[in-house]
């Protein structure tokens, strides 16, 4: 298992920006009005305060929340897009750092709280509809943000790849009906 001194300070920064870069790419992929915006930027501090079972077991995911909570770190965007942005460079850059500092078994399991977190975040609140009325528990905008995170998370490693070579991701994120909402 690795540990905080088996990383760079600038690859140990890129573990900790993406998970609050797929928090924020998610929870701004659609427009969930005022208060649903706000319970997911909640959701998203809250998937650190309560890992969910991915991250139990996993030094390395609990080294990072420990790090993030005492010193989050900086996440600057405009706009919706640059969230989306960040959140993809940050995934190729925790990539590539994992595939080589990283147990394999290490590695698919912080890829797997990674993506937990942005199937947590858009499911907290419903997008569409009219007082909470309708709407749907996670938009097609956010299932896209997770499957495009996903996509990089599991392509092969810079160093190993020509061009754009894909490997197979585990699966899409279908949203379920009986998610934890927070």
């Amino acid at each position: 298992m690795s540990t905080h001194t088996d990383y760079t300070p600038d690859e140990w920064e890129a573990l900790k920006r993406a998970p609050v870069s797929i928090g924020l790419a998610v929870a701004y992929a659609s427009n969930s009005g005022s208060i649903g915006t706000a319970r997911e930027e909640g959701a998203l501090w809250k998937a650190f305060e309560r890992p969910g079972d991915e991250a139990q077991g996993t030094p390395l995911v609990m080294a990072v929340i420990a790090s993030i909570t005492d010193a989050p770190p900086a996440v600057a965007a405009v706009d919706s897009n640059d969230y989306l942005a960040q959140a993809i460079a940050a995934c190729a850059s925790v990539r590539d750092v994992l595939a080589t500092k990283a147990e394999a078994n290490e590695a698919e399991r912080y890829k797997t709280w990674l993506v937990s977190i942005g199937e947590r975040i858009a499911s907290v609140s419903k997008e569409g509809g009219f007082l909470g009325i309708g709407g749907k528990r996670v938009s097609d905008a956010e299932v896209a943000v997770i499957n495009q995170i996903t996509s990089v998370l599991y392509q092969s490693p810079a160093s190993e790849r020509e061009v754009t070579t894909f490997t197979s991701a585990p699966s899409t994120f279908t949203p379920d009906s009986s998610s934890e909402v927070f």
